[in-house]
């Protein structure tokens, strides 16, 4: 009981959780859920009744479920839903280091860094209870999100247990309090991991808005089927239930395990590991380009010219300097104003770094163009004809606050809406089935979800606005989606 299934059993288990919701027409869970999981794996069953049972309860957030089942409160944490003006002051913060509706010159909470520049607020792993960084990459690739050096915000709320392993050794007695305080916690990494102002009372509130927000529903827990019926079961009493408690804390680790790696004591062989090209460009679009994109607010050097990047990195892999592709991913730079953290082994493994170095060194020597569809590679797409033109007006005006290309947004699983090329080769816009998921959410009106509006920005959508969608869809995203010549 408890334990994690099997990817097939995954599968399966969030299929048979949300069939009662497809069959009563929820169109929009229905067609997200379909793009992403595909049809039902054949010969799994569908519970009746107890189906409608366990889905009711899917959608529990995991700290209330808690409380229900007798945990006590923590005393960082809400004792009430927040307000939606907290949670979108908390959601302002951690996207711009602003609160809602600053000043274009106001200043940040701090100067360097935004939250989102090493922390997701998406989901990061496909196994909650497991810290698995090779499943994290493809997971990630799969929903065009960041690899980066920090814990996922999502979920973070739910966790028992921040600062630990390595980062209690290099903070000492500062993370003391950080260690089993959320609000301390923030309070830490906003004064010294990004080299900022401590937040206010009334802004250290929106962000907590914002983590429970951000938090885990009963229905995201890796557990099998035997454990979501005891859950059930348990709900059902309204009654403390210590044991029921022991199996949701099950589905999802407690504490985030962070261990640091050591560079290779020979730079030059490296970790003595097989690198794998295909891999290292997701590591290099995923992670590197996330902080080195050459935008105007990027927080680091451009790669923009990837080639020349490379060229740099591998002639400089056998100096043991501060700049070494090793040195620099194992041990960052020094902790002052715009500076680069480390990645824990959890975060970015030897062999990730391995198949980093094999992209690299293919592409300073005039290859590394593995996968035509990565993310964040080749020059950026300039919209020249009107209906281009027109749909990215619409995406960057009504879609991007959610969908844009780093995960910063609370359905950010589906971005780059504006790389329109590589829109056109999604599996959201080819058709499936007579039509493409993209157009029905459109046409049906079931996006942008109006339980955004006013935390993720304007989602009011005028009937022009959708049809410029589905003409584009109709008319360019064919002709787009063709391999280049």
């Amino acid at each position: 009981m408890g334990q994690a299934p099997h990817q097939d059993q995954e599968r399966a288990r969030v299929w048979w959780l949300i069939a009662p919701l497809l069959l009563t027409g929820a169109a929009v869970t229905g067609v997200i859920v379909l793009s992403m999981l595909g049809r039902p794996p054949a010969q799994v069953p569908v519970p009746a009744p107890a189906a409608d049972r366990l889905f009711e309860y899917a959608e529990f957030r995991v700290s209330e479920a808690l409380h229900d089942m007798g945990e006590p409160v923590p005393t960082w944490a809400l004792t009430r839903p927040p307000t939606r003006e907290a949670v979108a002051l908390g959601r302002s913060l951690i996207h711009t280091g602003k609160a809602p509706g600053a000043a274009a010159d106001a200043p940040r909470q701090s100067p360097y860094f935004t939250c989102i520049d090493c922390h997701n607020v998406t989901r990061e792993d496909p196994v909650l209870a497991e810290s698995n960084p090779a499943a994290r990459l493809s997971y990630l690739a799969r929903r065009n999100g960041a690899l980066l050096q920090g814990s996922t915000f999502y979920g973070m709320y739910n966790k028992t247990g921040w600062y630990n392993g390595y980062w209690k050794k290099k903070y000492g007695s500062l993370v003391d309090q950080a260690q089993h305080d959320l609000r301390a916690a923030v309070q830490v990494c906003a004064q010294y991991c990004s080299q900022g102002r401590r937040f206010t009372d009334d802004e250290l509130d929106g962000v907590i808005a914002y983590l429970w927000h951000r938090q885990y529903r009963v229905g995201e827990l890796s557990l099998n089927e035997d454990g979501f019926r005891q859950l059930a079961a348990a709900f059902d009493r309204a009654a403390p239930d210590p044991a029921a408690a022991a199996v949701i804390r099950s589905g999802y680790l407690q504490v985030t395990p962070q261990t640091k790696g050591e560079p290779p004591a020979d730079l030059e062989k490296g970790y003595g590991l097989d690198g794998d090209p295909k891999r290292g460009r997701l590591v290099f679009d995923l992670s590197c380009l996330h902080c080195h994109s050459g935008a105007p607010d990027a927080p680091a050097p451009s790669f923009a010219d990837a080639r020349a990047a490379a060229k740099r990195i591998i002639g400089d892999i056998g100096q043991r300097n501060e700049d070494n592709l090793y040195m620099i991913l194992r041990n960052g730079t020094a902790q002052h104003r715009a500076y680069m953290p480390e990645f824990m082994t959890e975060r970015l493994s030897d062999q990730q770094i391995a198949d980093l170095r094999r992209y690299l060194a293919e592409l300073a020597a005039g290859g590394g163009t593995h996968g035509d569809d990565a993310p964040g590679t080749g020059p950026a797409f300039t919209p020249t004809n009107p209906l281009d033109r027109a749909v990215t007006a619409v995406f960057e005006s009504k879609c991007v606050m959610c969908h844009d290309h780093a995960p910063r947004g609370p359905a950010a699983g589906i971005g780059y809406l504006t790389d329109l090329p590589r829109l056109a080769r999604s599996p959201l816009v080819e058709p499936t089935g007579g039509a493409s998921t993209l157009a029905s959410v459109i046409q049906n009106k079931t996006m942008p979800l109006q339980r955004w509006s006013g935390i993720a920005g304007p989602t009011g959508m005028s009937e022009a606005d959708r049809r410029t969608i589905l003409d584009w869809i109709a008319q360019r995203a064919p002709e787009l989606a063709k391999p280049s010549p």
